[in-house]
């Protein structure tokens, strides 16, 4: 990429560097940061992720005031972050982690990780570049205006984060602790209060879109029906987001998560590619959320297969 951006050597050679170190300390907080939630330490854990946050926006600030604020720049300045992040998780975590014996047998363990890991591997390596798809297709077909009110729009599922991410921190570490016979209940409440979520959030925003036009500022304010579009799918990605948290804190991840995972999502994306007509904005909004219902479909059916299987496993009274 260096020639095409206009890179030399040294600065190439630079970035390079910052992304491979980066990597390395995000590794560090894959490993170390589930500590945090198993000990219920969010303090720790908000405090590692907000000084890096803090340091990146001050630093992009500073550099854009002193005239410096380029794209490599704010590349170096979210790497620092990760660094940060990695860092910090590694050393506030070795309090309550105690790495085993050297020679300590660890074939059962390693299996078990195995068994939760693989079968996501696909779908991790294609939900990677399933955004950079749908941009690749809606750039190929629709127009440079409708790709780029796609993108603004895209800006709303931010409002979002805070509950994307409670189903990480929060949901995922409850239902773990779990006796099997109380998840159907507990799952029910908060998937169908997900679901309740999400059609409120459609409801008032089809009503009432002033409020995230608002957000949008000036350009966007004609957007009033596809507003409501963008946020019924971002909602409808907190329902899947729940649901799937719940299946990883269930270990509900079989051999076959895969292919009953992108499956349906795949089929959606090209059968989609020739229904509609994906330069009208509306479409590619409806393709948009068609993708999301599919994933959400994938999820539930997950979902409900292990819960089947672990109510098979749970003792009668008589017993």
């Amino acid at each position: 990429f260096a020639p095409k951006y206009g890179w030399g050597h040294g600065l190439w050679l630079l970035l390079w560097l910052t992304v491979v170190t980066a990597l390395v300390f995000q590794a560090q907080g894959a490993v170390y940061g589930p500590a945090f939630t198993l000990y219920e330490r969010l303090r720790e854990m908000y405090v590692i992720n907000v000084s890096g946050s803090i340091f990146r926006l001050v630093m992009i600030i500073g550099a854009y005031l002193m005239g410096w604020l380029t794209a490599p720049v704010a590349l170096v300045f979210g790497a620092l972050q990760l660094c940060i992040g990695g860092w910090g998780a590694r050393e506030f975590a070795k309090g309550y982690m105690v790495p085993p014996p050297q020679d300590a047998d660890l074939s059962t363990e390693k299996k078990e990780i195995r068994s939760q890991a693989l079968p996501r591997a696909p779908s991790n390596i294609f939900y990677a570049f399933e955004g950079q798809i749908s941009v690749f297709i809606l750039g190929l077909i629709g127009a440079t205006s409708s790709v780029a009110e796609i993108g603004a729009l895209s800006r709303l599922g931010m409002l979002f984060i805070l509950f994307r991410r409670a189903s990480g921190i929060l949901v995922n570490p409850y239902f773990a602790k779990l006796e099997v016979r109380d998840v159907p209940s507990r799952a029910f409440i908060l998937i169908a209060g997900a679901f309740a979520f999400s059609a409120l959030v459609s409801v008032f925003t089809y009503f009432f879109p002033e409020l995230p036009l608002f957000i949008l500022g000036e350009g966007y304010q004609h957007l009033h029906y596809e507003v409501f579009l963008m946020l019924m799918s971002s909602s409808l990605g907190v329902v899947t987001i729940t649901t799937f948290s719940i299946c990883v804190a269930r270990k509900y991840i079989f051999p076959w998560f895969a292919v009953v995972d992108l499956l349906p999502s795949t089929l959606v994306m090209v059968g989609g590619f020739f229904i509609w007509d994906l330069s009208q904005l509306t479409n590619a909004l409806y393709y948009m959320i068609a993708i999301t219902v599919a994933k959400l479909g994938s999820i539930l059916f997950i979902f409900a297969y292990g819960l089947r299987r672990d109510q098979k496993q749970v003792p009668s009274a008589d017993e």
